[in-house]
Parts: structure tokens; C-alpha cells; sequence
């Protein structure tokens, strides 16, 4: 007892006396970690002869003085330290992670992108546990840790391998091992079991050490996990669930780390019962709360009703996150179709949670849940109450503030209120944030709305007038006077308006400018005495009786007219002459004189004659149909376009357009799997109008014919850069006339609106680029003729622009280059719907004058560049042109090695054609080709004699300097001269 006694003073002496050396040690390491710059240069030499001091302490007797000593400096200066900005980098993670509670969420509130702005404290993390293992005892029972802390900062920084050689060193190093025997044992069987063990075993006491390897091998699992080598985390993880010596006090990240296993590869039935075990074993809260909303998420996602309510009511009873919280009970409100309890309905609950100061951030959120819940129950004017408080809840730009927008849009556009839906969509884009991604989309669908409500109403506004038509004389007169009437009340209401406004602004009472006493700021600015009185001043007396006759019209000029005019036209018909007949005019019925200026405009307005009749229902139909092609081409309602449409054809049976509306309703009802009616039109346009546009759009086209529109395009866009207008336009009408329903439509027309353009034909080209833009907006065509059209809607500034800016007058020629940019080369992307215009009407292409040959033949021999091989045929044959193209066609298909290799006619001139097969990667390729095609042809043209067919390759570059100079007999020279074929 006096030894023990004699020894525990003795510790308490050495401690205190250690208690400066590990202070010291502290100033030190943090010299160390800050580094002093002074002598650089000496100091890096001198640490690179330098014994790194754990080796040399591993060489020395581990006393008990030495092992307290190793213990305490690396557990209080290195891995509480690296412990705490582990910590720090997490946190700092989490703050900056942003939930999306309408998502599956991720399983952990931080994900890489976030741990990457928290690089600098992890790397912190890797340093001191790096120096923390090289300054120490390896034997001393922190260095594990160090370990740890190393991989799991390796980890979060995504250096999987870094990390994975520290968690397998720990497990190596760490391992139980048999005593006398050096390797140590990784598995063996458990005492009482015939399960293998991989485990260390752990003792327990408050005081105790744990050790880190069962901690590893958890982490192991995710690194591997990372590393997608899922086959090697899935055995490691199976063996760890089975391994019955796995300690207790880590079973709750064991389930976690199966949880997240089995989340990460979205076998949600699997995650189940694991993270059912995570949260209850977890301590912290706030992981607790996660993971029981997403608990909640995957039963709903599995149509696990009682599981998800469960979950979720286990999130809100968790949570202290007023966010989290809410969209718990938003979720238990949606699966909870039945009133409370109490009677409430599930939505009434959570308003209750929006009057709360506890949640006034997120009240836009929760007042766009509550919408959802109550359209969800078809209460929709409770919903659009929601979503307008969901606008109003804040100020500034929120998600949900752009969603309830969106929504309201939406709302409005399925009662067919389209300009609110664009005023919504324009909210929309106010209130989003600026990296939303959906704003492009919806200034493009905002744009599209307005165009809608601008027809809608020319549609609503005709129909008002049509009705009034109809009206007998004198009801009429009294509907035109009531409105005239409103439109007064309305300009009376906006004027107090603004005198309110002008009279907040400038502090005092406003005052109408023609009762003022200032002369200049009467109507005309006319000179007038000043301090005179208003009615001594016949100027201001003027302008004021004309500003009263213009806003309340003939007024007779009597006290209290409003009341003398009621009572006149209560007035009994006069007696005093008895010859006056029953018929004459009531006094209801006000002449022509007695209309006021504003009260005439409604009225011839108004459609009366069988004339004016007509240019109404036209006005309508157009509008109607331009209303079908916005909704569908453009807003992608084909159910509201394919109703625009049937109303244009109630009102007017056999429209002059009818097969274009026949081909739209085809297109609507095709696009609703409505095969019924999609199959009568499209039997309608095939029978009756056949020769339409429409018509021969309903018919398959061959690839043979795409090529040869192909070629047609490029020798258009070749007299277009060689500013041959009128020939561009000949090649172009020759394409439509003969594909006028072809996928390349809008190549051509846009080119054809260009050549216009340079031709001064600015009206013609002006409507092309107007149905481009309309009817292909989603398509580089409708985009360029877009910009087209702005540029020529602003043609007089730019004009002004370029005089003031530049000496001399702007001519059209440079209008014209602003204009016209350069239309694409070449054809490239995906087939499109044909454009819906008549081109019945257009003239028959003259054909174009054959170019001149060129002298100079400049081309160059490129390896590289990819070739072509062509066949020229003489004499040039149409027919046999394209038998010869089938045969290549069919040979090549039949091929597995060239069926790759595309193959159609060219027309390099209306009277040179080619056979073009392309394209070949180099020109070792091309010449590798050209001799297997040229051993097959006498197969394949039987009846052609070899001196009429002749096979060359050509590069690309060559090739478009051929399209310019369309000089062939140059280039089969240059052929000849440069390349030996057998």
C-alpha cells in the first residue's frame, strides 16, 4: 500500500513537472505549422538530411514515462486539434447546403461541392495528422487516429486512393495478431460461433482507448463505394453485419454506413430497415430529423403509405428546423385525404404553422404548399388565394415566390385568361432567382403569351362587337353610352390616381394645370398677365372649356346637369301638337347630335353593314388560327390549339385555308394519340386536296430525294456567296417546288428571305422571316429570323447610327450587310415539321444560266483533311444518275464494312452531275475505297462501258473550291497530275 501510495506521488509530480514540456511542445508545432520564411533555403536543407523523429523514437525503450508522455502531447496538441477542423469543415459544409425538400434528399446535409470551399481546413486536417505521425512514437495508442483523421479528410477532399491506403494500413496495422507470429490474423472465428470475425475486439470502461480499426473498416466500405468497386464494398459490408464481434458501440454506424450503401445505389428496399436502425441509434438530432424525412420520402416513393406517415410524423416530432418541419407536415397533409380530428382540413393545419412568427422566413414556401394541398383537393379558388399570398409573403427573389408565379400562369391559361397568364409569367421572371435555369424558357413562353393574348383578343374584342350589332337601335345606343360611360369613370379614376401620386411626391396638394396661377403651365403655354384671375383670363378659359368638353363631351351649361338630363329623359311626349304621331323618335334613342366624340368611334366601330360583317369574321379566323399555331408550335398545348381550331370551324364551316387547318388538327390530335380524328383528317387532305402542300407532307419522302434536296441547298448557298441573287432564288424555287413539305424547308426559306433581302424585296422577305419566327422558334432558323426582323424594325436608327458614326450616308448596302447574316453552309441536325405555308402560288423556277469556267484551278494536297469519292458519268443523265445511285446504295448496305458510307446524285451545275460517296476520315481511306468501288463497278452498271464512268477522290477543302469555281475539268487535271491509281 505505501509502494502504490509512494508511486501515485511520484506520477503527480512528473505530471506537473511535464505540464511545461508539453506547452513547449505546442509553441514548437505551431512553429512548425506557421513556418518562419527567414532562411528558407537553409532550413529545407537541412530538414532533408534530417531523421524523421519517429523512426528514431521507435528504436527507443517504450517506458511507462515515455508512453504517458507520447500519449498526451499527440492526443491534446495533434488529434484534438485536426478533430476540431474536421468538425469546422463539416459545419462549414452544412451551412453552405441548400435542401430541396420536393427531391429525394441527399443522405447527408453537405455533399463534395460544399466540402471543396471547406479544402483549406481540411487540408489543415492532413497536415497535422501528418506531422502528428512523424513527430511521434509509432507505438503510441493516438497514432491510429491520425490515421483516421488522414483518410476520412482524403476522403471528403475526394483523394479515394489516398484514403483507402490509410484505412487498409490501419487494418493491417492494427489486426489482432497471434501471439509469437508476426502477420497478423484478419479473420477468425468467434468463440461459441461458426461465424468469421473481422473485428477487433474492444474492451469496455469510461477510461478505455478505443481503438480505430472497426471505425476504418466502416470508411473502407464508402471508399470503396466512391471508387465504384460496389463488389468489394458489398463483401466488406456483409461481413462487417454479420460479424457477431463487431462492437455495440458502433453498431449505429454500422447500419448508417449500410443505409448510405444501399441509398447510394437506389435499392430502396434494401436502405429500409437499416436506416430505420441508423435514426434510432443516432444521437444527433439533426441527422435524426434528415434521415426520418427521407425515410418518409423512399415510403412514398414505394407506395409505403403507413411507413411515409409514420416517418414523417417522426421528422416533425425531431426536427427543429422550421423548414424541415413544414414540409413534414405539408407531406402528412398530401396522404392524409380525410379532415382531423378536430374537423380542420389538413391544409387549414398548416396555415395555422404560416400565422406563426416562428416561420415568417419560409411563409412564401408554406402558402405554395398550402396552394398545392388545396388544388390537390379541386378547391381552386382557395388555391389561387394561396398562391397570391405566396407572391406577397416576401419581397425579394425566392423559388418558391417564381413557382407560385408559374402556377397562377398556368391557372389562368387553363380558363383561358391568357393576358393575367402573361402578366403571371412576367411576375415569374421578376421574382426567380438569376440563376434559375428555367428563365430562358420562360421568356421565350412570356413572348409567346403575349402574342396569344394580343389574338385572343382581336377574337373577343369582334365577338363584343358583332353582339352589339345584333342589338336593336335603341338598346344599342344605351349599351355604347354605359360603356363610354365606364371608359370616362375609368379615366377619372386614373387621374385622381396620379393627382394622389403627384400630391405624395411633391408634398402638396395637386392642383390641375389650367387653375393654376402660373400662366406657363396652362394648355398652349400662352403669355397671360400674371395674378389675374382665372375667369378674367379668356386664354385659360378657353383651354379649360376645350380639356372639359374633351373628357365629359356636350354638356349644356346649366347647375346640376347630370340630374336636368335624367329628368328630361323622363320627360311624357308633348301634347301640344295633336298631329304628332306615336312613332316618332324616343327620347331613349339620342341622335347624332347629341353623341358625344368618343360615343361616334364606338359606333363605327361597330360592324353594321353585310361588308363590315365580313372583315370581322375574317379578323376572326385569322386570329383563331394564329392562336392554333401558338398554342401548339409554340406554348405546347395542343389540346387549347386543337379547341382554337374546332371554334374557327363552328364559325366558319369551309374556310379558303381549310387544309392547312385540316393538317393542324391532324398534327393536334396525332400529338393526343387521338388516332380516331387524327386519321379522318388525315384521309380529308389525301382525298380532297391531294395536290396541296399539306397533302404531299403527309407522305414519306426517301432518303434519295433528301440527298438530292441536299444538293440543291448547296448550289443555292454557292450563287449566294458568289452574290448571284437571282440565281439563288431559281435554285431555291426549284427545291420548293419539288419538296415543298421537306425537313430542309426552313434552310431554304431563310435563305430565300437573305437573297430577297439583297434584291431590295424587304416586304417579301419580311413575311418569310415573319413565319420563320413564329412557327420555328425553337429551330437556329427561327432564331436567326428573329434577329432579322429586329434589326429591320430598327432600320431607321441604325441608319442614323452609321451617319453619325461614320463620314458620308449610310447606304443600303451596309443596312443590308448589318442585316443578313451568314446563313449555315451546310445541312445538319434532325428532320422538322414542315413550315404551314401556301407555295401553291409560287412561279415556275427558270432554270439557272451555266457559270463560266475558271482558268485558275487552285487546289492543294491535304492527307489529312477527309475526302470524298465521286463518279463522273458522260454523258450526264438524269435517270441513269440515279439508277447508278441505287445500285451503289444497295452494294453498300449489303456491306457491312461500307454500310457506313453514304452515297447520293450531286448537281455541281444543271448539266454537271456526280455520284458523291462520303465521308472518309484521311485520304488513305478514300484511296483504299476508290479502288475496291472501281473493281465493282462493271458489276454493278452493266450495259455502261468503263470509258463513260470515271472515279476520282477529292478533299473536302477541294471540294468546296470546286462548288465555288465550278471548274471540273481543272480539277480532274489536278487529279491526274497529282495521284496514280491502278
Amino acid at each position: 500500500m505505501v509502494k502504490w501510495r509512494f508511486f501515485r506521488l511520484s506520477s503527480l509530480w512528473i505530471y506537473l513537472f511535464l505540464i511545461p514540456l508539453g506547452s513547449a511542445a505546442q509553441l514548437n508545432l505551431n512553429q512548425v505549422l506557421g513556418g518562419e520564411q527567414n532562411n528558407a533555403a537553409q532550413q529545407d536543407s537541412i530538414y532533408a538530411t534530417m531523421e524523421v523523429p519517429a523512426s528514431k523514437l521507435a528504436t527507443k525503450k517504450f517506458t511507462l514515462t515515455r508512453r504517458w508522455y507520447q500519449n498526451l502531447v499527440t492526443h491534446f496538441n495533434f488529434v484534438y486539434n485536426a478533430r476540431q477542423n474536421l468538425q469546422k469543415a463539416l459545419q462549414m459544409a452544412t451551412g453552405l447546403h441548400q435542401d430541396d425538400y420536393t427531391r429525394l434528399l441527399d443522405f447527408y446535409p453537405y455533399s463534395f461541392a460544399e466540402l471543396a470551399q471547406a479544402s483549406s481546413l481540411l487540408d489543415s486536417v492532413i497536415f497535422r495528422a501528418s506531422v502528428g505521425i512523424q513527430v511521434h512514437d509509432p507505438r503510441g495508442k493516438w497514432i491510429d487516429d491520425l490515421y483516421l483523421l488522414f483518410g476520412k479528410a482524403c476522403y471528403y477532399e475526394q483523394k479515394f486512393t489516398e484514403a483507402e491506403r490509410a484505412f487498409q494500413f490501419i487494418n493491417l496495422r492494427d489486426a489482432p495478431a497471434v501471439k509469437g507470429e508476426y502477420t497478423p490474423v484478419i479473420g477468425s472465428l468467434a468463440e461459441g460461433s461458426t461465424q468469421i470475425s473481422i473485428a477487433s475486439p474492444e474492451k469496455k470502461g469510461f477510461f478505455y482507448h478505443h481503438p480505430s480499426r472497426n471505425e476504418a473498416l466502416l470508411w473502407l466500405v464508402k471508399t470503396y463505394l466512391a471508387e465504384q468497386q460496389t463488389a468489394k464494398a458489398r463483401a466488406l459490408l456483409n461481413q462487417l453485419l454479420d460479424d457477431p464481434r463487431f462492437p455495440s458501440r458502433l453498431q449505429g454506424s454500422l447500419y448508417e454506413t449500410a443505409a448510405f450503401f444501399y441509398y447510394q445505389l437506389q435499392q430502396y428496399d434494401e436502405t429500409i430497415p437499416y436506416l430505420r436502425k441508423a435514426i434510432a441509434l443516432q444521437t444527433d438530432k439533426r441527422l435524426q430529423s434528415r434521415w426520418a424525412y427521407l425515410l418518409g420520402q423512399i415510403g412514398l416513393q414505394q407506395k409505403d403509405t403507413n411507413l411515409a406517415i409514420a416517418a414523417f410524423r417522426q421528422a416533425t416530432r425531431l426536427s427543429h428546423e422550421p423548414l424541415l418541419e413544414f414540409y413534414a407536415a405539408y407531406q402528412m397533409a398530401l396522404l392524409q385525404q380525410t379532415p382531423s380530428g378536430n374537423g380542420m382540413q389538413p391544409y387549414e393545419q398548416l396555415a395555422e404553422m404560416a400565422r406563426k412568427n416562428k416561420y415568417e422566413r419560409y411563409r412564401d414556401i408554406i402558402y405554395h404548399g398550402l396552394a398545392q394541398i388545396a388544388l390537390s383537393h379541386s378547391d381552386t379558388a382557395k388555391g389561387i388565394g394561396y398562391l397570391l399570398s405566396s407572391l406577397h409573403a416576401q419581397t425579394s427573389p425566392s423559388q418558391a415566390r417564381g413557382n407560385s408565379a408559374i402556377m397562377l400562369a398556368s391557372l389562368m391559361m387553363e380558363k383561358k385568361q391568357f393576358l393575367l397568364a402573361a402578366n403571371y409569367l412576367d411576375t415569374a421572371l421578376q421574382v426567380l432567382p438569376g440563376n434559375d435555369p428555367r428563365r430562358d424558357s420562360l421568356q421565350e413562353q412570356l413572348t409567346a403569351m403575349k402574342a396569344l393574348a394580343t389574338q385572343m383578343d382581336v377574337v373577343y374584342r369582334q365577338d363584343s362587337l358583332q353582339r352589339l350589332a345584333a342589338l336593336p337601335p335603341d338598346v344599342r345606343m344605351q349599351k355604347v353610352h354605359a360603356i363610354w360611360e365606364d371608359i370616362l369613370a375609368q379615366q377619372r379614376r386614373a387621374q385622381r390616381a396620379a393627382q394622389r401620386e403627384a400630391q405624395q411626391n411633391a408634398g402638396q396638394p395637386a392642383m390641375p394645370a389650367v387653375l393654376t396661377m402660373n400662366p406657363a403651365s396652362a394648355p398652349g403655354n400662352q403669355p397671360a398677365a400674371s395674378g389675374n384671375w382665372y375667369f378674367n383670363n379668356p386664354d385659360l378659359k378657353a383651354s379649360g372649356y376645350v380639356a372639359f368638353k374633351q373628357l365629359w363631351g356636350n354638356r349644356p351649361l346649366v347647375d346640376n346637369w347630370r340630374r336636368a338630363a335624367a329628368i328630361r329623359g323622363f320627360e311624357p311626349p308633348s301634347t301640344a301638337n295633336p298631329t304628332t304621331t306615336v312613332s316618332a323618335t324616343p327620347s331613349s334613342v339620342r341622335t347624332d347630335s347629341a353623341l358625344s366624340m368618343g360615343e361616334r368611334t364606338l359606333l363605327a366601330n361597330i360592324p353594321l353593314t353585310p361588308e363590315q360583317l365580313k372583315a370581322s369574321d375574317d379578323s376572326i379566323s385569322q386570329a383563331l388560327l394564329q392562336a392554333a399555331r401558338i398554342l401548339d408550335f409554340q406554348l405546347h398545348r395542343p389540346d387549347l390549339a386543337k379547341d382554337a381550331l374546332n371554334t374557327l370551324l363552328q364559325r366558319t364551316p369551309q374556310p379558303a385555308n381549310y387544309p392547312e387547318i385540316a393538317y393542324l388538327l391532324f398534327l393536334t390530335y396525332s400529338q393526343l394519340h387521338d388516332t380516331g380524328q387524327a386519321a379522318y383528317y388525315r384521309e380529308v387532305l389525301l382525298k380532297n386536296y391531294a395536290q396541296t402542300e399539306y397533302a404531299r407532307a403527309l407522305t414519306p419522302v426517301t432518303p434519295t430525294h433528301t440527298f438530292r434536296l441536299s444538293t440543291l441547298y448547296d448550289s443555292a448557298y454557292t450563287c449566294y456567296e458568289q452574290q448571284r441573287y437571282s440565281e439563288t432564288l431559281q435554285w431555291i424555287q426549284q427545291g420548293l417546288n419539288h419538296h415543298p413539305a421537306d425537313s430542309l424547308q426552313t434552310q431554304f426559306s431563310l435563305l430565300q428571305a437573305m437573297a430577297l433581302l439583297k434584291l431590295d424585296r424587304e416586304d417579301s422577305a419580311r413575311h418569310i422571316l415573319q413565319t420563320l419566327a413564329l412557327q420555328y422558334p425553337q429551330l437556329p432558323a427561327g432564331d436567326e429570323a428573329s434577329r432579322i426582323l429586329n434589326v429591320l424594325q430598327h432600320k431607321q436608327e441604325l441608319i442614323a447610327r452609321l451617319e453619325s458614326s461614320s463620314p458620308g450616308a449610310a447606304g443600303k448596302d451596309s443596312i443590308a450587310r448589318e442585316v443578313t447574316s451568314q446563313p449555315a453552309s451546310h445541312i445538319n441536325g434532325p428532320p422538322v415539321q414542315p413550315q404551314i405555308a401556301d407555295t401553291a402560288a409560287r412561279p415556275a423556277a427558270q432554270p439557272p444560266r451555266p457559270p463560266q469556267p475558271v482558268v485558275a484551278t487552285p487546289y492543294a494536297l491535304n492527307e489529312k483533311d477527309p475526302h470524298f469519292v465521286i463518279m463522273l458519268i458522260q454523258p450526264s443523265d438524269a435517270d441513269l444518275l440515279e439508277a447508278a445511285t441505287q445500285r451503289f446504295s444497295t452494294y453498300l448496305h449489303a456491306h457491312a464494312a461500307d454500310s457506313s458510307i453514304q452515297v447520293g446524285p450531286y448537281a455541281l451545275t444543271p448539266t454537271q452531275t456526280m455520284v458523291v460517296f462520303r465521308i472518309f476520315p484521311d485520304e488513305n481511306h478514300a484511296l483504299e475505297f476508290l479502288d475496291r468501288i472501281r473493281a465493282t463497278a462493271p458489276a454493278l452498271l452493266k450495259g455502261l462501258a468503263t470509258r463513260d464512268y470515271a472515279f476520282y477522290i477529292i478533299s473536302r477543302s477541294n471540294f468546296i473550291l470546286l462548288n465555288q469555281t465550278k471548274d471540273l475539268n481543272g480539277y480532274v487535271n489536278f487529279f491526274n497530275d497529282n495521284y496514280i491509281t491502278q
